[in-house]
């Protein structure tokens, strides 16, 4: 007969994958996760909390949502993120950089204004309503650089951050949906 007692205790082999704010961007086999369900996510209100046991999470995806949480409820979804994955285990990040932002209202870059004009309802079409409505439009509340992402990152326990670029990953992710010039990949350990 065998010894429950190691059954109960022997680490979980299941793979979780989980994806933070999908919106109607799902992805197969993973855990959805949205505030809004009608583009088929599960329901989840991260400000409060990942609604799933800690180190229980193979990996998670998350791209444009980080910049919706205010400075403090972003902490927190990183802490929690860092609560769910398991030891050894993998996130990837993707935000509109502060960094990019300000370097396209500084060099009036084409490329930047060419791709996100057709996402904006400007009154006057200059860099300064261009720069403000890219910080301030849909629901953003808080920016980042890499430097203060990573320094965030590494003081909640990461390790191994990485930046890379549009579909470009060290751990296999293929899911970015952000080609633009100023989404930033960071990819972490726990």
């Amino acid at each position: 007969m065998p010894n429950s007692k190691k059954a109960i205790n022997r680490p979980t082999t299941k793979i979780i994958n989980i994806h933070l704010g999908s919106s109607s961007h799902i992805i197969g086999g993973w855990i959805n996760y949205d505030i809004d369900t009608s583009g088929g996510a599960v329901k989840a209100d991260l400000l409060k909390g990942i609604p799933l046991k800690d180190n229980t999470v193979s990996s998670i995806f998350s791209e444009h949502v980080i910049e919706h949480f205010d400075k403090e409820d972003g902490y927190k979804l990183l802490e929690e993120c860092y609560r769910v994955l398991k030891p050894g285990s993998v996130m990837r990040i993707g935000w509109p950089g502060l960094n990019k932002l300000v370097s396209s209202y500084l060099t009036h870059s084409r490329k930047h204004k060419k791709h996100i004009l057709p996402h904006l309802n400007l009154r006057f079409g200059h860099w300064d309503e261009i720069l403000a409505d890219r910080l301030f439009s849909w629901g953003h509340r808080y920016a980042y650089t890499p430097r203060h992402m990573k320094d965030i990152l590494k003081e909640i326990g990461f390790r191994e951050a990485k930046q890379y670029g549009f579909m470009k990953s060290g751990y296999g992710f293929r899911y970015d949906t952000h080609d633009d010039p100023v989404t930033i990949y960071i990819e972490v350990k726990k």
